[in-house]
């Protein structure tokens, strides 16, 4: 399989249109539906992912509070992450390598994803 992809999308439409179009590029892909979520499951897995694709949007913990959270834990910081939102809120964080605007062009998806995975 290719890289382990998390993706973290709230809307369940959204998160599984995204989960195809990388599933569909040869991506091995692990699905969350909020920040606090993905928190867990980064926390909890010994294997980290190639890179992370996030909403920002999102309840319970949003991508932005999930960002913060991250930079506190050297673990995660060669994490490569691509933000996926409809939201024009800036972001500051040297993590996230791209941007993309909902709805999102799958081949913009496959080749920012393509390009931090090697």
């Amino acid at each position: 399989m290719g890289a382990t992809i998390l993706l973290v999308e709230d809307d369940a439409d959204s998160r599984e249109a995204l989960a195809v179009m990388l599933r569909d590029a040869g991506f091995t892909v692990v699905e969350c539906d909020n920040g606090r979520e993905a928190l867990a499951r980064l926390v909890g897995d010994n294997a980290l992912p190639d890179a992370i694709v996030l909403d920002l949007a999102m309840p319970v913990m949003s991508g932005q509070e999930l960002l913060r959270v991250l930079r506190n834990y050297l673990r995660f910081s060669h994490v490569p992450i691509i933000v996926v939102t409809g939201v024009s809120e800036p972001i500051d964080d040297d993590a996230v390598v791209a941007r993309l605007t909902k709805p999102v062009d799958p081949r913009d998806l496959v080749q920012k994803v393509q390009a931090v995975t090697g």
